[in-house]
């Protein structure tokens, strides 16, 4: 994973456990030479502390925040506040900048995050999906742009996803609930087929998915041409009887070179794999 000028850092990795925070630094650094983590060890004594969390945001390429099933401290909402804000601030909802991790399974994650599908801190390929880039975004996009007044029953059919994609937009807290449900659905729907979902961009809804076995990823490019996976967003995104309308409207687009791209990497990274 580069780093450049603005990311000075790979990991900024955060919580209110440091044996935790020192235990992923010195694993993901062992699987990866050179890579460049960032933790409180590195805040510069005497600057104020608020900055010095400010830093470890704006230094780092991706932002790792634990936390457990007690409630978290102030400094660790202040960091996870700051990141989300960067990320809506800049568009970049959908980049994966930040990755809320739960290290015990009755972790409590702050309801700002819950738009983020968390990592299971326990699993075995807990680091290797930190440090996996196999990713590639899908949009959902209109068939034709919007000519003159449209009738009732199309507006309210785009209601739900319009409020989905404010809701996102201006992280509204008295709009978290819904997003959460959401979330959760799309979440479980991905993951059924292998797929992890690590955030939403605005404007057309583009999911940023990250792969992690070419079956899987062949398996979403024959849903998307079969239309099958629109037909399965529309149950998660709008109510039963607004679906058919739904389905006029919108359709699921994968970009082919990006595609090919990513199964090109997991190809190689597998062949690697089986040859060591």
């Amino acid at each position: 994973m580069a780093t450049s000028c603005q990311n000075e850092y790979d990991f900024y990795v955060i919580s209110d456990d440091e044996d935790w925070e020192n235990k992923v630094i010195i694993e993901l650094q062992k699987r990866r030479q050179g890579l460049r983590c960032y933790s409180k060890r590195d805040h510069i004594p005497g600057k104020p502390k608020l900055e010095n969390f400010i830093d470890g945001v704006n230094k780092c390429k991706k932002v790792v925040v634990g936390f457990t099933s007690t409630l978290s401290t102030g400094y660790l909402m202040f960091v996870t506040e700051n990141a989300v804000q960067k990320m809506v601030d800049n568009n970049i909802i959908g980049s994966g900048k930040v990755i809320p991790v739960k290290i015990t399974q009755d972790a409590i994650i702050p309801d700002i995050l819950n738009i983020f599908s968390p990592a299971d801190g326990w699993e075995d390929s807990f680091y290797e999906k930190l440090l996996d880039e196999k990713n590639m975004k899908m949009k959902l996009v209109e068939k034709q742009p919007e000519a003159g007044l449209q009738n009732q029953e199309n507006s309210d059919s785009l209601e739900h996803l319009k409020r989905f994609i404010e809701s996102i937009r201006n992280v509204k807290v008295s709009e978290v609930p819904y997003v959460k449900r959401i979330m959760t659905e799309a979440s479980e729907y991905f993951l059924a087929n292998g797929i992890d979902i690590r955030g939403v961009n605005i404007g057309s809804i583009i999911f940023s998915l990250f792969v992690y076995d070419t079956k899987s990823l062949m398996n979403l490019w024959d849903m998307h041409l079969s239309g099958q996976l629109i037909k399965d967003l529309a149950k998660i995104l709008v109510p039963e009887d607004l679906q058919e309308l739904f389905l006029e409207k919108w359709m699921t687009e994968i970009d082919e070179a990006e595609y090919k791209s990513t199964l090109s990497k997991l190809i190689d990274k597998h062949l690697k794999f089986k040859s060591r």
